[in-house]
């Protein structure tokens, strides 16, 4: 693999890591997932991010679904998938 796909492998691999666990309802990564989501699309483009966006969507979709239908569910983890969709969903070029 040459350098240039290294560094954008390792760029979703960490972009990966902080959505994932935002929607998972880490409040640190809540905090950061919105600006690095934005800063990613802005450098890498709609093209590159649209896949990694759709399994985000799914992922947050599943873990709103099962969390729905918990008795007394984590409001902060219902929250959280809620608040990712919202930004998932807004897929305006910047």
């Amino acid at each position: 693999m040459h350098e240039p796909e290294q560094e954008l492998t390792a760029r979703l691999e960490w972009l990966d890591d902080l959505i994932f666990a935002a929607i998972n309802g880490d409040a640190t990564a809540l905090d950061s997932a919105a600006r690095a989501w934005e800063q990613t699309r802005a450098e890498l483009g709609e093209t590159l991010v649209e896949e990694s966006r759709q399994q985000y969507v799914r992922h947050a979709e599943t873990v709103w679904q099962s969390l729905r239908d918990q008795p007394n569910h984590p409001p902060h983890k219902a929250f959280a998938a809620i608040e990712m969709m919202t930004l998932l969903s807004n897929n305006k070029a910047i």
